[in-house]
């Protein structure tokens, strides 16, 4: 998770994300307080992440999710496991 940014009732997160073991788009999923609000492919364009991983360049997500702001929530960053294993998380931050 590169940036997660607040404008009223609107959350936006950044960030990359590829796994080893395939070359296919990695699912991110993102959820506010444990529920699953929005679920894109990490299939944006980052040459910084091919120049650094050489795992090409259609790694990265932005997704945009509306979050009531009358209370703090608390949103986390998940990202499907393509093989073996389980969901990784990315990160949480509350907003």
């Amino acid at each position: 998770v590169d940036q997660v940014n607040r404008s009223g009732q609107n959350v936006t997160v950044r960030g990359w994300v590829f796994d080893p073991d395939s070359p296919e788009p990695v699912q991110v999923e993102v959820r506010v307080d444990g529920e699953t609000v929005a679920t894109v492919a990490a299939d944006a364009l980052r040459p910084d992440v091919d120049a650094t991983w050489s795992e090409g360049a259609a790694r990265g997500y932005e997704v945009t999710v509306a979050v009531d702001n009358s209370v703090a929530r608390q949103l986390c960053v998940y990202a499907d496991n393509i093989g073996p294993g389980g969901r990784l998380l990315l990160g949480c931050e509350v907003v």
